[in-house]
């Protein structure tokens, strides 16, 4: 039970969890054969209370690289709960041993940044140690105490936490049938034992292909988790892919890009699934800070690197550190702190590489986002410019050239807004407010034209959906100010506009903006019967978990409230 719960919970990590209570005879035996020195120096007061294997818990894992997630879940598990019913007593690991066939020459490193895991948890030398042994045996040994009911109370008792891939637990299941069939033999000069001998070196074999297998499996892995995103997207949509981006920096030790690939294979849900709970994803996200802070360390540090792919390296993690900080900054209800984090970085980046344009865009939505408008329209304004250039080599069909203009027309209307907003109810049209809403229906009619792939992790809405529902929103908006009709759309424009947001079903709206754009613009048709559905649906994504709860969305409820309450409130403009 323990294991199954935290998010990420350790059971959902695990391809597979094994526990046991070690039975009262092998207890009996175990304690005999130390005794007696089946294991090194004979130790005649080996007792009962010497034994750290009472009970057993086997974490099986699928592919070798899922252990650095697994052993990160099992340290929070471990010392999560301080009370004296949780399941392990916080802070009691005694010892860690990393056993390992070949820990200098593993070419994921995996031995040592497991390690370093521990080290990172306080748990270093001598408590923590990397080990071989003769027989090639493969395996991660954690001994900590753990809580037992025992009638009206709970007892301490000592766990062997193992935790090894699949194949090194069927390679070690075969390995420990042989070692009691050693200890049967009687003579060591007997056909059988020679058979054994022979069996031994073909089991020294196996261990050395299932060793070769998982790590080919590894890169399997790092290719599946590269790909989850991107197959539906185009050859030149991986411009700013950073897993696409860190496979072009050559020169990178082998260890430490695949240290760099598995921060960035971490993230990657956390940054792109609205749908996972905010405290999973949050999470997640500082453990991906902690793990590519460690990362840019290394590289810094590596010696003999060329100025070229260090500065590649570090631009690909500083742009992933400030992505981070951003998205926290919309998680967290102290987002403050992050988001200047992440506009500290994206300055830094910018100031080093001045020519690329996807910094610019993302230090504009900080900026945006801290609420500093008249600084990120400025720098939107710029990003915009410079996609207009023919120097400007951002391929044609890149994310950018949609959601820049795009993005541009959600900050002007957003000042539009705050306008009208100001003004009181009986003063005639803002003037500058109708320029601004001119300008960012215009903006947005260029970025639903382009014919792009979508931003990177992005499981929402196309870019295209989006730029509909904006420009269909920000028509009607400008309508309702006062503006003159219709900046060339006819009534069969919006009516497309409303199909390609999915709106001719209001009921069937599976996202809030494209309900309330629905509700607004079946009133400006005079369509009452959808408007009421779209003010239906409005509110049924309201009350959905997770829903955000900014002023447009509050607006967005009680405009559908008032719909729904007040008959043939709808009418058109």
């Amino acid at each position: 039970m323990a294991l199954q719960t935290g998010t990420p919970a350790v059971a959902d990590l695990a391809y597979a969890v094994k526990a046991r209570v070690k039975e009262d005879h092998k207890v009996i035996d175990k304690i005999k054969d130390r005794r007696s020195g089946g294991k090194g120096e004979p130790n005649p007061d080996y007792g009962v209370s010497d034994v750290t294997d009472l009970v057993g818990l086997r974490i099986v894992t699928l592919y070798r690289l899922d252990v650095i997630d697994i052993i990160e879940a099992l340290l929070r598990a471990i010392d999560q709960d301080p009370s004296s019913a949780a399941a392990f007593v916080a802070g009691s690991i005694s010892e860690v041993v990393i056993y390992s066939t070949n820990s200098t020459g593993d070419v994921q490193d995996l031995p040592n940044r497991v390690m370093r895991l521990f080290e990172d948890y306080g748990l270093g030398s001598p408590v923590c140690r990397i080990a071989e042994k003769p027989s090639n045996y493969s395996s991660i040994h954690i001994l900590v105490r753990g809580r037992g009911k025992y009638r009206d109370g709970y007892r301490e008792l000592p766990i062997e936490i193992q935790v090894r891939t699949a194949l090194e637990d069927v390679w070690g299941q075969i390995e420990h049938s042989l070692k009691y069939k050693r200890k049967q033999l009687v003579s060591e000069n007997s056909p059988e034992n020679a058979r054994l001998a022979t069996t031994l070196n073909h089991l020294g074999a196996l261990k050395t292909m299932i060793d070769g297998i998982a790590q080919y499996g590894d890169q399997i892995k790092l290719q599946i988790d590269e790909l989850e995103p991107e197959l539906r997207y185009t050859a030149s949509r991986h411009a700013e892919e950073p897993s696409a981006r860190l496979a072009k920096i050559h020169d990178l030790p082998t260890q430490l890009r695949a240290e760099i690939a598995d921060a960035i294979a971490q993230a990657r849900p956390a940054l792109s699934n609205s749908t996972e709970p905010t405290s999973s994803r949050v999470r997640v996200l500082r453990l991906t800070l902690s793990r590519l802070e460690r990362a840019e360390a290394r590289v810094v540090s590596t010696p003999d690197l060329k100025p070229k792919p260090l500065k590649e390296a570090r631009y690909l993690i500083a742009m992933q550190l400030a992505l981070i900080h951003f998205q926290l900054g919309n998680l967290v209800e102290e987002g403050e702190v992050e988001l200047r984090r992440a506009l500290n970085i994206y300055s830094e980046v910018e100031e080093a590489f001045p020519k690329r344009v996807v910094v610019q865009f993302r230090l504009a939505r900080t900026l945006d986002a801290l609420g500093a408008r008249d600084e990120a329209i400025a720098k939107m304004r710029e990003v915009v410019e410079r996609l207009k250039l023919r120097a400007e080599p951002t391929p044609q069909n890149h994310w950018i050239r949609s959601t820049a203009p795009r993005s541009l027309g959600v900050m002007l209307w957003e000042e539009a807004r705050a306008r009208l907003e100001r003004a009181s109810s009986d003063a005639p049209a803002d003037a500058r407010a109708l320029e601004l809403l001119r300008e960012a229906f215009q903006l947005t009619s260029r970025a639903y034209d382009q014919d792009v792939f979508d931003e990177p992790m992005n499981k929402g809405p196309s870019e295209r959906v989006r730029a509909a529902n904006n420009l269909l929103y920000f028509l009607l908006e400008y309508l309702d100010a006062g503006g003159e009709p219709k900046l060339g759309m006819e009534e069969a424009d919006i009516r497309a506009l409303l199909q390609e947001i999915g709106a001719e079903e209001p009921a069937r709206i599976a996202q809030l903006p494209a309900a309330d754009t629905a509700r607004r613009a079946y009133a400006h048709v005079g369509d009452h019967g959808r408007e009421v559905e779209a003010a239906r649906a409005v509110l049924r994504l309201g009350r959905e978990a997770g829903a955000p709860r900014t002023s447009v969305v509050r607006d967005a409820i009680r405009a559908a409230e008032r719909t729904i309450n007040v008959p043939n409130l709808g009418k058109a403009v």
